[in-house]
């Protein structure tokens, strides 16, 4: 049974099959852009008369590492032995790392594909929240979705951890967007000091 083979079926280039109910739910909103970097054949979805917010980029993880590691200054580890699961560690510093395409936003954030979202506008307007630097899903810090004011401070929080040299440099994910493992000090224990 060749490695190969057995895993064919991760590297193929399509969306999730929630994918379609996702967007469907993230178009109920207006006033919020959502940016989608992939490698996936997006056409379907730009030409469909979605929601205008609702923006493609065609970018593939090559390209992506390699804005990463300009912008992050990585230097421990190479494309090589690059998985896409380490972005997660990188989430935090989306800031600093897509600031081209961030450059009017008020916010910026992340969020995974398997959310039904709906209309955030109503709720980010009704509530108040447009007040905080940090907006998350609980009271912790959660990786799947989050959003971060777009300003010098919150763009480089992420360095203000004593670890933010090894998680940048490490091929291994450290799970810095969320409360982090191995006593690293993550965006949940940044947040709490």
């Amino acid at each position: 049974f060749c490695e190969h083979k057995r895993f064919a079926a991760f590297r193929r280039k399509r969306f999730p099959n929630y994918f379609d109910h996702f967007l469907k739910t993230f178009s109920h909103n207006q006033k919020i852009e959502l940016k989608i970097f992939t490698n996936v054949p997006f056409q379907k979805y730009a030409n469909s008369g979605i929601n205008p917010s609702i923006r493609f980029y065609n970018m593939s993880l090559k390209e992506c590492f390699k804005l990463c590691k300009t912008k992050l200054g990585i230097s421990g580890f190479e494309f090589k032995d690059f998985r896409s699961y380490k972005l997660c560690d990188f989430k935090p510093m989306y800031g600093n790392i897509f600031a081209e395409y961030l450059e009017d936003c008020e916010y910026w954030g992340y969020c995974d594909p398997d959310m039904i979202v709906g209309n955030l506008d109503l709720y980010l307007d009704s509530t108040g929240l447009s007040n905080y630097d940090l907006i998350t899903g609980t009271s912790q810090v959660v990786g799947y979705m989050t959003l971060f004011r777009n300003n010098k401070m919150m763009n480089n929080l992420a360095k203000n951890s004593p670890d933010y040299l090894r998680i940048i440099n490490s091929p291994k994910n450290h799970r810095f967007d969320e409360c982090g493992k191995e006593n690293i000090v993550a965006l949940e224990q940044l947040l709490s000091r």
